[in-house]
């Protein structure tokens, strides 16, 4: 939707999804679950389609915004920046643990980079998965970008490439980690590029004392936390990677013979497992007392 704020009037709606737009492409999938959106100037907006793994370029200089193109990414985007000439588009990819460099120009993704962790932690080359990037801010200078990995409870610091012609002469790389608490998915600096922020979204439930009130999921029971620290040094940030790799008991960063032993002794010992799965919450408080179903009031 492309609303006009000084007299609060929706302008024009468009929909992302390519059969909605032209009957003939009924079926081809597109634009479902929008996400995320950046504005380049007054003209053009990027949308990040969670579904359908792609980012939604829309023309919204006119009153009625229209879709110009779409750019296919390898995994599901969420949160999106625009350098500050607007030639460049990050993106964070959740599902792939890798954020994107998008040359706005041609529409073409210049660069994906895994940030899970920087080289000399996985010298073996052994890559772990579920990192989970889900936010991301740049430097005043641009030349580095901080990504929220929520999966590992840290900031990834990545050194960003190079680029000439909209062509890569260095790659960018991961060059540390800063801990966080429990799955960071908000990042910010302050204009001096010295401060960090960030916003841990989960934590400890903790007791429900009432079943009946309208704190009842689990969500609600989650409170976020707010992070501010300096910026690191080179040598500071060193330690701090350790820590997280630690944290997160990469290879090599902790004893795994208690781990060893605690499994082997398992195998040996249990038989069977039984999984136990709870009825569905929605269905008996809400619909359970629906005479369709086989409900039990």
């Amino acid at each position: 939707s492309l609303v006009d704020l000084p007299n609060r009037t929706k302008l024009g709606d468009v929909d992302l999804r390519p059969g909605k737009i032209d009957p003939a492409q009924s079926g081809t999938p597109g634009g479902q679950y929008p996400f995320g959106v950046v504005i380049q100037g007054n003209e053009t907006a990027y949308v990040s389609s969670q579904r359908d793994r792609e980012v939604v370029v829309v023309d919204i200089a006119a009153s009625t915004p229209t879709v110009l193109g779409r750019i296919a990414l390898n995994g599901q985007p969420n949160k999106m920046l625009l350098n500050k000439e607007g030639s460049l588009l990050f993106a964070t990819l959740d599902n792939s643990d890798t954020v994107v460099m998008i040359d706005t120009k041609s529409r073409q993704v210049v660069e994906e980079l895994d940030t899970i962790a920087p080289d000399s932690v996985f010298p073996n080359r052994t890559r772990l998965k579920g990192s989970n990037p889900n936010s991301l801010a740049l430097s005043p200078d641009e030349q580095t970008l901080y990504v929220t990995n929520g999966g590992l409870n840290a900031v990834a610091v990545v050194k960003l490439a190079s680029l000439r012609d909209g062509k890569l002469v260095k790659k960018s790389r991961v060059i540390g980690l800063i801990p966080t608490g429990w799955y960071p998915n908000s990042v910010s600096l302050n204009g001096q590029g010295t401060m960090l922020y960030v916003v841990n979204g989960k934590s400890n439930a903790g007791p429900n004392p009432s079943l009946y009130d309208g704190d009842q999921y689990v969500l609600q029971l989650l409170k976020a936390g707010f992070l501010a620290a300096p910026i690191p040094d080179h040598k500071e940030l060193a330690k701090l990677t350790q820590q997280v790799a630690a944290n997160n008991r990469f290879p090599g960063y902790v004893d795994r013979a208690p781990s060893r032993h605690i499994m082997e002794f398992l195998r040996n010992q249990i038989a069977h497992i039984i999984y136990v799965v709870k009825e569905n919450r929605t269905y008996d408080q809400v619909l359970g007392d629906l005479e369709k179903g086989n409900g039990d009031p």
